[in-house]
C-alpha cells in the first residue's frame, strides 16, 4: 500500500509541479469553460465601468478563496496521478472557476439606477 501511495504521489519519473499544471490547463483551455469565464469577466468589468456594480469586501468571501486553492493542493500532493490522468483530473479546476465566480458575485453588488423624479411633473399628474 505504501508503495502505491508513493508511486501515485511522487512516481518514478521526474515530473514537476509545473508539468502537472500545464497538462491539466491544456484540457481546461481547450474547452468551452474559458470562453464562458471570459464572457463572465467581461460582463463584470462592463458593470463596474458603467457604475452598475459596487465592490464590497467582506468575510463571506473567505470560503470561496479556499475553494480556489483546493485543486492546486490536490495537484501538488498527487502530482504523478494528476499528470498521467489529466484527461479527467482537469475537472478539479471547475472548483477554482466556481470559487472565482461565486467570490466575484459575493464581492460585487448590483446597484440599481436611481430614478430622478421631477416634483413639478408629479404635481401636475396628480391634478
Amino acid at each position: 500500500v505504501l508503495e502505491q501511495i508513493s508511486y501515485r504521489t511522487i512516481g518514478k519519473e521526474d515530473i514537476t509541479y509545473i508539468d502537472v499544471l500545464i497538462s491539466n490547463y491544456i484540457y481546461v483551455l481547450g474547452g468551452v469553460l474559458v470562453a464562458l469565464l471570459a464572457i463572465y469577466i467581461y460582463a463584470m468589468a462592463e458593470g463596474i465601468h458603467n457604475n452598475k456594480l459596487k465592490i464590497s469586501l467582506n468575510k463571506k468571501v473567505i470560503p470561496y478563496c479556499i475553494m480556489i486553492f483546493v485543486p492546486f493542493i490536490w495537484y501538488f500532493i498527487l502530482q504523478n496521478h494528476s499528470y498521467y490522468h489529466a484527461y479527467f483530473t482537469y475537472r478539479n479546476m471547475l472548483l477554482t472557476i466556481l470559487g472565482v465566480s461565486l467570490g466575484i458575485l459575493q464581492v460585487l453588488k448590483i446597484e440599481p439606477k436611481s430614478k430622478s423624479v421631477n416634483c413639478d411633473s408629479q404635481k401636475k399628474s396628480q391634478k
